[in-house]
């Protein structure tokens, strides 16, 4: 679509009104490109402020750039406006489809392509990318719209169902339980939970761990200790986090998964100085209760606990 639009924009550089849009979408659409797709320096990164926005998180609003170029183009594209001659388009498109194919191949980590379906997208892709060259004609216009429907069709079909209501957050014999001790212990309503930490916000709990918009200083502070104040520890959960949690009898620990994930490695005696009353895990705690504290569990179903924590 940016090849379009930078097409469409030499071809009618007569006709203004279109640089207030096009100019600018293409501006900022190079920039994200190149973010998404070449390694940079970190000035770069400084100045567009984009060092805050992972590549494979831009490529989103980057692709919906390229819609919105895509429509503008088709809507204001007349058929005796040339974009491409068809032997130039075959060309264009057959470098496209093997350049963007070649990309998602070397980037399928979980080898989810395969050779029969790289080929069949490639395909289509090629088709796709062969009409959008064209698309100053209106049969072309057709053709192409007719093949995206039965791809937005397939690619929505085959996600997870869409659920209804909030019945999934109230109604779950978890939730259900979480919320007869919040309603119970109201006085002790402080939780670890291993995994999906947020879940049990929903239930009223009062999760730790769950997503640090900003970083819980108070709780790095009693987890490390000493090490609180050290530069390598400060760069890992001085952020926006996830925060997974790992339970064991050796020194707490912090330490970074991904760029916007960190996991706690928790002593049963740290469990203890942040005041947490109760844990939901999947994993078994009991065998690390301690003379100090005592780890009663008070709700076992479907691989899900629920701790309550004596000291």
């Amino acid at each position: 679509p940016m090849i379009v639009a930078l097409t469409f924009i030499i071809r009618n550089k007569d006709r203004k009104k279109h640089l207030v849009f096009l100019i600018p979408m293409l501006l900022i659409g190079l920039m994200l490109a190149y973010w998404c797709t070449m390694t940079t320096n970190e000035l770069f990164a400084k100045i567009t402020f984009l060092y805050m926005s992972p590549a494979t998180r831009t490529a989103v609003p980057f692709g919906f750039m390229q819609i919105l170029l895509m429509i503008y183009v088709m809507g204001n594209i007349k058929e005796d406006e040339k974009i491409f001659g068809k032997n130039t388009a075959v060309v264009l498109a057959t470098i496209a489809s093997v350049a963007i194919m070649s990309m998602a191949i070397r980037t399928d980590y979980e080898h989810i392509l395969g050779n029969l379906r790289s080929y069949i997208c490639g395909l289509i892709l090629f088709f796709e990318i062969y009409l959008l060259f064209t698309i100053n004609n209106k049969k072309s216009q057709a053709v192409f719209i007719a093949l995206l429907i039965p791809i937005a069709l397939l690619t929505g079909a085959t996600v997870n169902p869409i659920q209804k209501g909030i019945s999934v957050l109230t109604d779950k014999p978890i939730a259900k339980e979480v919320q007869k001790i919040v309603k119970n212990d109201p006085e002790n309503n402080m939780w670890l939970v291993e995994n999906l930490p947020n879940y049990y916000l929903a239930s009223g709990a009062k999760v730790l761990n769950s997503v640090n918009t900003y970083p819980n200083f108070e709780m790095y502070k009693t987890i490390l200790g000493e090490r609180f104040e050290e530069t390598e520890y400060r760069k890992i959960y001085n952020r926006y986090a996830h925060v997974y949690l790992s339970f064991s009898n050796e020194e707490s620990d912090v330490s970074l998964i991904q760029a916007d994930a960190l996991i706690i490695k928790l002593n049963a005696n740290t469990i203890k100085d942040l005041g947490v009353k109760y844990i939901v895990a999947n994993s078994d705690l009991e065998g690390l209760s301690t003379e100090n504290i005592t780890f009663n569990k008070i709700y076992d179903q479907y691989d899900l606990k629920i701790y309550n924590v004596a000291y």
